[in-house]
This record gives structure tokens, C-alpha cells and sequence, in this order.
């Protein structure tokens, strides 16, 4: 799914048949077809946004859960345009994941409301911390209209929100939750990679430490059902690594087994707000730089399987955004389909700064061409009596948890 609030070119559900040979996955449970009709996506080229022009490709995957194969994708993405903000030097891409029962609609809501309303603010670019207190001040407003909105039940669902604000030559990325932006440039004949935000997660001690001040206790799921000692070690960098474990430190209530979120901000969740899940975002300043090539906002169903570094080469292996997109959609999937039961939302935005893909566009940096990739191919190996990690991602918190085989039956 997708929120316009700009006119997509080429945006839509893919086309089947050969040009839709990129959802082609050996061993995969959905047929190439259904792979199709699960994908939203919006493209466009030679986007101006101040002094730079860019392309983008943002594509949204409904996720595989045999259990409930109608399940909404609880996943969005919101681009806005200058054409659309009104200013010619603004834009934004953003992601937002939802969880819990409503989470679809709480991802609707943030990936409408977040944008309008930066569109309705009056930014100081004069000032830093200002822009700051503007942008975070959007973000708390939404959650609050969130919390009042009558016909979305917030207490136990919310999102994840990343979006990348580009401000005359500066991206600001606000983020609460565990989606992600990264931006790839180019360094010394080959490429680097920056995180242009941390995920939040109980896996950063700042962060835990915060939460357990205002009460949450923090353990994983095992630690919960006693089958593992209560410990405080749990420092992990996301991003340059991942959890291979599967079972993930979680914000518990004192007196009970809820609201168990793997994230310590996010907008909604109204229970663990109590918590100290905040709706405050991180903000992160880039100025763009000439060797500054491709940036990727996604969710954590990206994120769950592949770091910072992967992503980056798989993109910049790529010969457009549209290919790009669904290259990295592929190998998260490969890993889903691989090591679950399930697969989770997928949803990526790639956005070409300048030229990265089409060197001779006017306006663009100049750089060596891509080449168009060999194959789109993946070849999975059976992976027999697969079942779902017990932390995997979010747990969906939809109710309070009956500790024991229930948790082996929630869901994204």
C-alpha cells in the first residue's frame, strides 16, 4: 500500500507475466503471480527538489501468514513532492509499520497525517533547533490525534514512522520505532554506507534504561516464561548486525505479560505509552553532498535479515530504483521464506540523489553507469519442518498474553 499525496508515475500493482520476472523466488510458498498482486508501488523520475533531481521507486509487500492469509499489510509509505508541498525545494519519503490488530490503520493514519501536516507548518530553516521542535511537535500532535481518533482502537496497536524530510539541501529524518534509513554515497572508488537513523529497540541501553524508569520491565520471551535467566545483557547494534536469535528483548507491564513491544517508540500504543514508549522522534541532520548517491527508507521487514551493508550492495548492484527496490525486496523475502514460517510486510523506498543509475540526465553528478543485473533469479533451499522464531520482528500485541503456547501462535 501507498499514500499518494503526490501524482505517481508508473505507480500501481506490477505488471504479470514477463516483466514480472523479479518475483520469481525458487521455493517460495506464493506463486510468482501472487507475489504480483500483493505489491503496491509509486515511481517517479526527474523529480526536482531544490538543486537536485531525483528518481524514486517505492514498492509495499502484504506479507505471507498461512495462518490468516487475508491479513492487511499493516505497512505504508507517503512520498511528498515539491509539486505537492507547495515548495520547491521540500520533499519527503516516508515508512510506517504498523503492528497489533488495527496496525493497518494506524500506518494509514501516520502516513497521511504526518505529511500534511509538515506541509502545514511553517519551518524556520534559519534555525536547527527549531526545525527540531517543529518536526517533533508534528510527530506527538499525530499520536495525540491518533489516540482521539474514534473508529481506530490504539490502546494495544500503533507504527513504526521514518521519513526523510529534504529541506533545501538537507535531509532531516524523524524516526520513532525500528524502520530505518540509510544513505549510500560514493567513497574512494567504491561505496559507504551511513545510517541516517538508530532503530529503537530495548537493544540500545539508552533506550532501555529510559523505559525502565518509567516502570517497563525488559525481557525476552524466554526470560518471561522462566526458560532463561533474567539478565540486562543485551547491547546490539542493529544495523551493522542482526539478531539471529529470534527472540529479542521486550517491553513488559509490571503487574503482567503485555504490551511485549520490540520497539521503544512508535506512535499510538496508548497502553505502553505508560510505559515510556514514546512518540518523540530522534532526529538526524544530513547535509547532501555531491558524492551522496542513493538513500533507502524501510521497514524492519528489510531490516530483520539484511544490515546497513548488505542492503548497500544490493542496490548499487542494481541498474535503476524500480530494480533496486525489488532486489532488496527479494532477498529479505529469500531470508523470510528461508528461516520463518511467514513472512513479514516488506516495504522499501529507494531514492536516486543524482544520477547514480542514469549518469547522462541532465542535472545529474556524473558517475559510471549500472549495469543491468544478470538475473532476478534466487534460488532458495528447502528449508524442512520451518516454523516461526518466537520473537521474530514485533510480537502482535493485540490482547494480553497467555505465557506459554499462546506466544507461539501470535502474529506480525
Amino acid at each position: 500500500m501507498g499514500n499518494c499525496l503526490a501524482p505517481s508515475k508508473g505507480g500501481g500493482v506490477p505488471k504479470s507475466g514477463q516483466e514480472a520476472r523479479w518475483a520469481r523466488v525458487e521455493h517460495s510458498p506464493l506463486t510468482q503471480s501472487e507475489i504480483v498482486k500483493r505489491v503496491h508501488t509509486q515511481s517517479g523520475e526527474s523529480v526536482r527538489i531544490g538543486d537536485h533531481v531525483v528518481d524514486y521507486y517505492a514498492l509495499s509487500f502484504r506479507g505471507y501468514y498461512p495462518d490468516t492469509p487475508n491479513k492487511a499489510n499493516q505497512d505504508e509509505f507517503a512520498v511528498l513532492t515539491p509539486e505537492e508541498w507547495g515548495q520547491p525545494a521540500r520533499g519527503l519519503f516516508g515508512v510506517f509499520d504498523g503492528h497489533g490488530q488495527v496496525g493497518d490503520k494506524c500506518a494509514i493514519f501516520a502516513a497521511s497525517m504526518i505529511p500534511k501536516s509538515l506541509k502545514a507548518e511553517v519551518l524556520n530553516l534559519a534555525n536547527e533547533d527549531a526545525i527540531t521542535a517543529q518536526v517533533s511537535n508534528v510527530f506527538t500532535t499525530v499520536n495525540t490525534q491518533l489516540h482521539a481518533a474514534r473508529e481506530i482502537d490504539d490502546d494495544m496497536s500503533g507504527t513504526t514512522a521514518v521519513t526523510a524530510i529534504f529541506l533545501d539541501n538537507t535531509i532531516w529524518v524523524a524516526n520513532v520505532g525500528d524502520s530505518r534509513c540509510i544513505i549510500i554515497s560514493d567513497e574512494g572508488g567504491g561505496h559507504s554506507v551511513k545510517a541516517l537513523s538508530m532503530d529503537q529497540t530495548p537493544y540500545r541501553r539508552d533506550e532501555r534504561a529510559r523505559v525502565i524508569k518509567c516502570g517497563a520491565r525488559v525481557m525476552n520471551v524466554d526470560q518471561l516464561e522462566g526458560f532463561e535467566p533474567i539478565h540486562d545483557d543485551w547491547d546490539m547494534s542493529l544495523g551493522d548486525e542482526v539478531d539471529e536469535g529470534g527472540d529479542p528483548p521486550r517491553i513488559w507491564a509490571p503487574d503482567g505479560p503485555y504490551p511485549g513491544t520490540a520497539f521503544t517508540r512508535s506512535i499510538g500504543d496508548r497502553v505502553a505509552e505508560d510505559l515510556g514508549v514514546s512518540a518523540e522522534p530522534e532526529m538526524m541532520r544530513h547535509e547532501i553532498a555531491s558524492t551522496d548517491k542513493l538513500l533507502i527508507v524501510a521497514s524492519d521487514g528489510v531490516w530483520e535479515f539484511l544490515t546497513n551493508k548488505e542492503a548497500m550492495h544490493i542496490v548499487t548492484s542494481a541498474s535503476n530504483c524500480m530494480e533496486a527496490s525489488r532486489a532488496l525486496w527479494k532477498a529479505a523475502y529469500t531470508h523470510w521464506i528461508t528461516k520463518e514460517s511467514r513472512t513479514d510486510d516488506i516495504t522499501v523506498v529507494i531514492v536516486d540523489l543524482g544520477g547514480f543509475y542514469n549518469p547522462d540526465a541532465a542535472e545529474r553528478n556524473t558517475t559510471t553507469p549500472r549495469a543491468p543485473s544478470e538475473s532476478n533469479d534466487v534460488n532458495v533451499a528447502p528449508i524442512l519442518n520451518r516454523r516461526a522464531r518466537r520473537g521474530s520482528t514485533k510480537l502482535e500485541i493485540g490482547r494480553t498474553l497467555n505465557v506459554g503456547t499462546d506466544l507461539e501462535q501470535q502474529e506480525e
